[in-house]
């Protein structure tokens, strides 16, 4: 079973000269193991959508239908101002204690979910507080995953981060969608929305304006926001047919681009050596 949001809405200050509308008629399905993209520019309704996934937010009309994903984790952007423990363990065993665990079974809890993360026993005792960056950002990933979420959400889980750790960041969260987990990522960042998920929710201005693969989504240029950068390689390889050759549509990832021009340069160098051309029929 999925995730369904059927027609959902949202009003903020009901009754008031501030009433707005942050989300409108917003409908689709997060299947279970996939990884989701929440696309969009800046108030087109990503944090609303996020809060009522989570259950912070309920809808004022419109219909969320969790199916076996009764737990949702949400990590909040830039997590580690949400740590506060005087230990890292302590810290990650802090939801499962709050869940009414016994202190034994969520020290076990939470030391599964910091092994997940490459996090070793040598970090256990450490003020989170005094952690590098990424390494309070892992801290934090790893208290939510303590209370062994079905869908993890995150919004903008590599905000500020070196490319080093972005990437590290990256390659713990994709570990984790290969284990099983469903993760949702919030992100402004079209790049990392097109390698990284294999479904993609673009909002605007409320709704639901492009839903499906990123191929898709990302071609459907006349849905998004003037405002929003397409993935890079999505505007390379735009500008490459705009040059004159022939590549493929729907591509934004560099692998996509890489496979498109082997392919591109493979069947033309076929062509010229087992093609026979009439001799005077030769073009520069």
């Amino acid at each position: 079973m999925s995730l369904d949001l059927v027609d959902v809405s949202f009003v903020y200050d009901v009754g008031t000269p501030f009433e707005r509308m942050a989300l409108d008629g917003v409908s689709f399905s997060i299947e279970p193991g996939s990884f989701v993209g929440i696309a969009g520019s800046s108030g087109s309704g990503k944090t609303t959508l996020v809060k009522i996934l989570k259950g912070l937010l309920e809808p004022s009309s419109g219909q969320v239908s969790l199916g076996p994903f009764c737990n949702v984790g949400l990590v909040f952007q830039c997590p580690e101002f949400q740590l506060f423990e005087s230990t890292v363990l302590k810290d990650v065993m802090f939801g499962p204690v709050n869940m009414g665990f016994e202190s034994e079974a969520a020290k076990c809890m939470a030391i599964e979910a910091l092994a997940s993360l490459g996090l070793d026993s040598s970090f256990w005792g450490r003020d989170p507080l005094a952690l590098s960056g990424g390494e309070k950002r892992r801290v934090a990933i790893a208290g939510v995953l303590s209370m062994n979420p079905h869908v993890l959400v995150l919004d903008e889980p590599a905000a500020g981060l070196d490319p080093t750790m972005h990437d590290l960041v990256f390659s713990l969260l994709l570990d984790l969608n290969r284990a099983g987990k469903t993760i949702v990522l919030v992100s402004h960042s079209m790049d990392d929305i097109a390698q990284y998920c294999n479904h993609v929710v673009y909002l605007k201005d409320g709704h639901v304006v492009a839903d499906g693969t990123p191929s898709y989504v990302f071609s459907n240029s006349e849905a998004l926001d003037a405002g929003i950068s397409k993935p890079s390689m999505a505007s390379l390889a735009n500008d490459l047919r705009n040059a004159g050759l022939p590549i493929p549509s729907g591509i934004c990832t560099i692998d996509g681009l890489e496979k498109g021009l082997e392919e591109l340069f493979c069947c033309d160098r076929c062509t010229k050596e087992n093609k026979r051309v009439p001799k005077g029929q030769l073009k520069p």
